[in-house]
């Protein structure tokens, strides 16, 4: 089941998260990845589950890259030779 667990701390796998007066469904599966600069951080999906029910602290690096970085989706993570162009109507480009 590609990265599926259960918490550590309390055993759950699926929580509900009140966020800005919505609530939102988190999984313990998957996980993100963030791009700031020439860095790559790699994070658990469950990471807002840690932060709001177990009071876990990120790294400051990450939480500036979670600011000022960009998420990447599964495009991003298809590196290329230096010079790559992609076909006509391919929408996939170097990671950089």
């Amino acid at each position: 089941m590609r990265g599926y667990h259960n918490c550590d701390i309390c055993g759950e796998s699926r929580v509900t998260i009140s966020w800005r007066e919505r609530e939102h469904e988190v999984g313990a599966v998957g996980h993100h990845l963030v791009k700031r600069d020439r860095v790559l951080y790699f994070c658990p999906g469950f990471i807002l589950h840690y932060i709001l029910h177990h009071e876990y602290r990120p790294p400051d690096e990450f939480v500036d890259a979670v600011r000022d970085g960009r998420f990447l989706t599964n495009d991003d993570l298809i590196l290329q030779p230096e010079g790559w162009q992609p076909r006509p109507g391919a929408l996939k480009a170097p990671l950089r």
